[in-house]
């Protein structure tokens, strides 16, 4: 739903493949936000698979007292070198 302008047509699209319209500028954030994560894994010589990136940074910006998992400690530099690089894009 992060793109889709509506959940119903999105759930359709899974069971017959129609397209369905998107918000533009949201799809195109999330776009930016996912290569900076890919480039930055990458380079850091992480694994990079987007599964496994998307659980990793929602643990990382999830404030709580629990200690980080073992993951996200290791995906942690891969997240600051993708946030640092859409900063300097102006992202």
């Amino acid at each position: 739903m992060f793109s889709s302008q509506n959940a119903f047509s999105c759930e359709q699209s899974l069971t017959d493949g129609r397209q369905i319209s998107q918000r533009p500028l949201t799809h195109r954030i999330f776009q930016a936000a996912v290569t900076a994560l890919l480039i930055a894994a990458e380079q850091q010589g992480m694994y990079k698979e987007q599964g496994l990136l998307i659980p990793g940074l929602l643990e990382l910006l999830t404030e709580t007292d629990a200690e980080p998992s073992d993951f996200c400690r290791s995906w942690k530099p891969v997240y600051l070198e993708a946030l640092n690089t859409l900063q300097v894009a102006g992202a």
